[in-house]
């Protein structure tokens, strides 16, 4: 990261006096060159390079607060006061965006995770072989399924929104194309129908290099990125593209598979993203761009994969006791090729063993629910119940759901509890007889279950000689008193006498 805040007239952030015509040896990536200076003049620019040949430039953020021109080229002699015609003019840049890169300051370049600007710079890199960690040390993404590398020094997550993007029309009409851009990038366009109301107002924004939210745990198809449409409640016709960038396609292991996923809120519970697989959505990996027609509502927009979405989308899986067994309950979304569940059972949470098998219903894209009832699962014991499902699919893969637990209640063995004298004056003494080491509680109630008195004890296994001297005060009556542990209990009555 590259900041240049001098006011002299002569004031570059990066500066590249390489002449040779073989300019793919010198690669610049990943870099953010910001200019601060005062200085309105042709020589004062973020980036200079001697010509478009001599330097490979792109997956940068270039940008100036105050400057007409953005990129200076020496030989043959040219300015580009935009992104766009300095991608249109340069044969290596078709990645690089222009934007308030959102710094802590203009001499910290450490980027500000609450300034919403850090969004230019978020996820908008490339990858570099070399380049395998940051400056704090942190690692940087390698991969498409480990996430997108951020332009500039550091690896961050922002806690801000993106800004807005812009847009072409102040003005929505029914039959128009409306473009929305962020930061020199094409976002999203929207092609109205003719045939319906288009809504008062729209405001999009792009969460680039990340994990869409509300995504299963076990999803392995979606992309890094997704884009948000706000508008008026209301029923609207349109024509969707949504621009990515390949560096964001995240689990997506063909690209040509890319199709468009919606969200829907009402479906939060159960599986919220839904796929336009077949036709319905299409891809263009040249201009990445992830096309679909006859659109009515908006929500969140991603991309995922349309001929293997989610073999399953678990809905909800709950387990609860019915007397002496346990009823597990699950839904699914949709299911492709899915084949059956196998129910697994553990009494520590740890090993698991299948109990049992229900059939999966293969293909559908409408809610399905599922029962099985395991019965007298831990044999009359007390204990914890730990159940999963496995999902397997017919060509053999799996995936498991998360774990749930039904409570048969703790083993309490009982306690040799006595005390004497009964009824008693003034003391008396306890005698609590136990058969292993345990630490315990003392409770004594009145006859309306108020407590009178509570003490923790440790006791050792055998006969404990307890004595407790805060009872002479309590009114003449009945009492009860309690003793338990974490594995026994025991009650016993008692009298205060005259």
């Amino acid at each position: 990261s590259l900041t240049a805040n001098s006011s002299a007239t002569t004031n570059y952030a990066f500066f590249s006096q390489f002449t040779s015509t073989t300019g793919t040896s010198v690669v610049i990536r990943n870099n953010v060159f910001r200019s601060n200076g005062t200085a309105v003049a042709n020589t004062n620019a973020p980036m200079y390079v001697w010509g478009l040949n001599n330097t490979n430039v792109n997956f940068n953020n270039i940008s100036s607060r105050n400057h007409t021109i953005l990129v200076n080229v020496a030989s043959p002699a040219a300015q580009y006061s935009s992104i766009h015609a300095w991608r249109a003019a340069s044969p290596f840049d078709k990645n690089s965006v222009s934007y308030n890169p959102g710094f802590v300051s203009n001499i910290d370049v450490t980027p500000n995770p609450a300034d919403s600007a850090v969004w230019s710079i978020n996820g908008h890199g490339t990858y570099v072989a070399h380049d395998t960690v940051d400056f704090a040390g942190n690692p940087r993404p390698r991969t498409f399924a480990e996430g997108a590398p951020d332009l500039g020094a550091f690896e961050f997550i922002p806690t801000s929104v993106p800004p807005l993007a812009t847009t072409t029309a102040s003005q929505l009409n029914p039959d128009s194309m409306q473009i929305f851009m962020f930061a020199g990038d094409t976002v999203a366009k929207v092609k109205w129908s003719a045939s319906y109301s288009v809504p008062a107002s729209i405001e999009v924004r792009q969460f680039c290099g990340m994990r869409p939210p509300h995504i299963d745990t076990l999803a392995t198809n979606y992309m890094n990125f997704h884009t948000n449409f706000e508008v008026p409640f209301g029923f609207y016709g349109y024509d969707m593209q949504l621009f990515y960038k390949e560096n964001w396609r995240g689990l997506m292991q063909n690209e040509t598979d890319i199709r468009l996923a919606k969200f829907d809120s009402s479906l939060m519970f159960v599986a919220p993203w839904s796929a336009f697989t077949g036709t319905l959505s299409s891809v263009d990996t040249i201009a990445n761009v992830i096309s679909a027609p006859s659109l009515s509502n908006f929500s969140f927009f991603t991309g995922t994969d349309g001929n293997n979405p989610l073999p399953v989308v678990l809905g909800r899986f709950v387990a609860s006791k019915e007397n002496n067994n346990a009823a597990l309950f699950w839904t699914t979304a949709s299911e492709i090729n899915s084949d059956r569940f196998e129910i697994e059972r553990s009494v520590d949470g740890r090993n698991f063993t299948t109990v049992g098998r229900v059939t999966a219903s293969g293909n559908s894209q409408a809610l399905k629910s599922y029962r099985f009832l395991d019965v007298d699962p831990l044999s009359g014991r007390k204990g914890i119940a730990y159940y999963r499902l496995k999902m397997v699919d017919r060509d053999r893969t799996f995936a498991y759901s998360n774990v749930v637990s039904v409570d048969f209640g703790r083993e309490m063995r009982a306690i040799g509890l006595s005390l004497f004298p009964n009824p008693y004056q003034v003391d008396f003494n306890t005698i609590v007889e136990i058969d292993q080491a345990d630490k315990g509680e003392i409770l004594v109630y009145d006859l309306q279950g108020k407590i009178m008195h509570s003490e923790t004890r440790s006791f050792e296994a055998g006969e404990n000689n307890v004595y407790i001297n805060t009872l002479a005060a309590l009114p003449v009556g009945v009492y009860v008193m309690e003793v338990k542990t974490n594995n026994h209990k025991q009650v016993i009555r008692f009298i205060k006498g005259n």
